[in-house]
């Protein structure tokens, strides 16, 4: 079964894709602005569609995937992720 979208869908799915880095980049400046976490403690990566909260169908499962998830990493966690990335 092939996955066929409406063009209607397929501009409301790149829309979302697009969302994603404003959304992310919010709660990156909050928790920068509001809350003092320095942002190399703070690394952002996109999920959605290759982990999703929701493999369902429905327009909850959709609003599910639609989220930020937050990791802080301690000083050593945040040297060791830079030293890998090398």
């Amino acid at each position: 079964m092939q996955n066929a979208f409406t063009p209607e869908q397929r501009e409301k799915l790149e829309k979302m894709r697009e969302q994603f880095p404003r959304r992310a980049d919010a709660v990156v400046q909050y928790l920068a602005g509001q809350r003092d976490v320095d942002f190399n403690r703070i690394h952002m990566i996109g999920l959605g569609e290759q982990k999703p909260a929701d493999t369902g169908r429905t327009r909850e499962a959709r609003a599910r995937n639609r989220r930020v998830e937050v990791k802080i990493y301690s000083a050593d966690e945040a040297l060791a992720s830079e030293a890998s990335s090398c």
